[in-house]
């Protein structure tokens, strides 16, 4: 099976960076990317990916703020966060504050 992905991120060499890196591999398609949280979101709403990979924080909607809108409107996006090292711990606190969203 090969899943469609999209990328969401506001540094554009982690975009190419991560392009570059899953192009090579036989299960993913890269069908868009955007550099901000609210491009993202009508990407997944518009393209329907299977797979999203999502920064946490990102102009215009952060990667979590994503996470729960595609939630609430029962999208079946599966993502894949990225982020820094420092953000884990925000990011692991949101989720505890949001139950929905697992690390």
């Amino acid at each position: 099976m090969t899943y469609r992905a999209i990328i969401i991120d506001d540094e554009k060499w982690v975009v190419r960076s991560l392009v570059s890196t899953i192009r090579d591999q036989q299960y993913f398609n890269i069908i868009g990317e955007a550099y901000d949280g609210i491009s993202g979101m009508e990407m997944i709403e518009e393209l329907k990916p299977e797979l999203a990979f999502v920064d946490i924080r990102i102009p215009g909607m952060s990667g979590l703020d994503i996470l729960n809108a595609a939630n609430t409107k029962k999208l079946d996006t599966l993502f894949i966060v990225i982020s820094g090292y420092a953000e884990f711990a925000y990011a692991k606190r949101q989720c505890t504050i949001t139950p929905s969203v697992t690390v």
